[in-house]
């Protein structure tokens, strides 16, 4: 049981590094991390996605619809870090006070 850990990266328009977290998915989904004030969705093969650096970020829409989202290619260092650091069955990946510890199935 390991606690899901963030990537931390600076790219694009960021003035500043940001810690992300790198969300859980299937084999053959793109991948989507999110920070405090970005959120983005890429393909882990062409490392060609969608990114709002404008902190409107619902998780659960559309980035395509969101104002401020724009089409843009990740850097191969932060692809991959997101490749090793993404969660796995098993993992810790929060805790509610109604049913306890959360682990990705």
């Amino acid at each position: 049981m390991a606690l899901v850990k963030e990537v931390v990266a600076k790219f694009g328009p960021m003035r500043k590094p940001q810690g992300f977290v790198v969300y859980h998915r299937q084999d053959g989904e793109s991948v989507t991390v999110q920070s405090d004030r970005t959120i983005g969705r890429f393909n882990p093969d062409t490392r060609k996605g969608v990114v709002n650096f404008k902190r409107q970020h619902p998780v659960f829409i559309d980035l395509m619809k969101l104002r401020g989202a724009v089409e843009f290619e990740f850097p191969a260092d932060f692809v991959a870090e997101c490749l090793a650091n993404q969660p796995q069955s098993g993992d810790l990946i929060g805790s509610s006070p109604i049913c306890g510890s959360v682990y990705v199935a």
